[in-house]
């Protein structure tokens, strides 16, 4: 059997995966683990910035209700020998910049949404440190852990949730929400045919949890309350897969699976309805994320690649703001220049958000259809 030339999977793909649907998390970008499979030491960064385009009929009428964002990695390897190696990343997990304020929209039954509608800016960024062990030539396996810090800059939900809660009260003002760091597991089991580029990784990451305190503002708040409020990233199950079809060309796959259901965001405040939010703020689904590609080498120099991700729509209807989009389809097209031991790669991904009807008794009904998330990349790595 002709051996087929090693393709390195990093070559162009980016990890430009959206992960945008608020359906289904807030994840910003995935644990990236192709580094480990590298060989010899290396260090890259790479940066993607993400431009959303998000407005219903009702609400975010003339301004995006999602504002963009960037994704940043960087990642170190160093390898003591042929089986055992090191390796440390650092990258933007998780992000929601979701505003209803000042960005257009119908007074609904006496309720000015674009006055009193959910402001919210909470990021999280994760470092993981990474140890490899090749049993042979075939089966390795990654251990380590991923350090999460949360924080949080705008929590300006209250205003909505006193008018849903409260039979029209409408005063009160953002709490301050402070910030809190988790440790969690992270471990996978790869299996590898070396003459045909085929690898197949399972990988697993815990679920974080920080407690995030925050103070109580609402008018009938007693002296100084302090109470907490939660969140975290979901426990990720990740399935990659590649293997060569043809001299120089590989195809590549991924399933990408998120207990959203178990990770809630909480926001509390002791006198919301008298007695404190008691549940979470936010109504997150499991999701599953698809994709499939392609990469090709044309010469000693040039790769491209082209893929296809996406996540299965729902039933189209949610009683969450922070929904706005049921499933997606996106398209990721990347090129790689290789000089020596440099490599510098872009990408461009365009991706279709799925249609969604939001629906409140009192609020109305607000479509968000026709939506989408274009974002670009760059990333280079050196080897040494």
């Amino acid at each position: 059997m002709k051996k087929i030339k090693k393709i390195k999977t990093s070559l162009c793909l980016l990890a430009l995966s959206v992960s945008t649907a608020y359906a289904g998390g807030f994840e910003n970008a995935r644990l990236d683990t192709s580094f480990m499979y590298d060989e010899g030491n290396l260090v890259s960064f790479g940066s993607v910035r993400k431009d959303f385009t998000v407005n219903g009929d009702n609400f975010g009428t003339t301004s995006s209700l999602i504002g963009d964002r960037n994704a940043s990695n960087l990642s170190a390897r160093y390898e003591v020998n042929d089986q055992l190696s090191f390796g440390l990343t650092s990258y933007d997990s998780g992000a929601i910049h979701i505003n209803y304020q000042g960005v257009g929209g119908a007074t609904v039954n006496g309720v000015d949404v674009n006055t009193l509608g959910p402001k919210v800016d909470l990021t999280s960024k994760s470092v993981a440190l990474l140890g490899r062990y090749r049993f042979d030539e075939s089966v390795s396996a990654i251990g380590g852990i991923r350090y999460d810090k949360f924080s949080v800059k705008n929590a300006d939900i209250f205003k909505i949730a006193n008018f849903l809660a409260s039979s029209g009260t409408t005063s009160g003002v953002a709490p301050n929400v402070g910030s809190g760091t988790d440790v969690v597991p992270v471990a996978a089991i790869a299996y590898e045919i070396p003459d045909i580029a085929l690898r197949a990784e399972l990988l697993y990451q815990g679920k974080s949890l920080v407690n995030l305190e925050s103070d109580c503002v609402m008018p009938t708040c007693a002296a100084s309350p302090t109470d907490k409020s939660f969140g975290g990233l979901a426990n990720y199950l990740t399935l990659n897969f590649q293997t060569g079809i043809a001299e120089d060309t590989l195809i590549l796959a991924s399933i990408h699976k998120g207990k959203w259901s178990d990770s809630q965001l909480s926001v509390r405040d002791s006198e919301l309805s008298g007695a404190g939010q008691d549940g979470p703020t936010s109504a997150f689904e499991d999701s599953t994320e698809f994709s499939v590609g392609l990469a090709r080498r044309l010469n000693d120099s040039l790769a491209v690649s082209v893929s296809y991700n996406w996540e299965k729509a729902g039933d189209g209807t949610t009683g969450s703001l922070f929904t706005v989009n049921d499933g997606y389809k996106g398209v990721t097209l990347g090129v790689r220049y290789t000089v020596e031991d440099l490599e510098l790669s872009v990408g461009y991904n365009h991706t279709k958000l799925g249609d969604v009807t939001y629906s409140n008794a009192v609020l109305g009904s607000n479509r968000l259809e026709g939506n989408d998330v274009r974002a670009i990349g760059a990333k280079a790595t050196l080897r040494f």
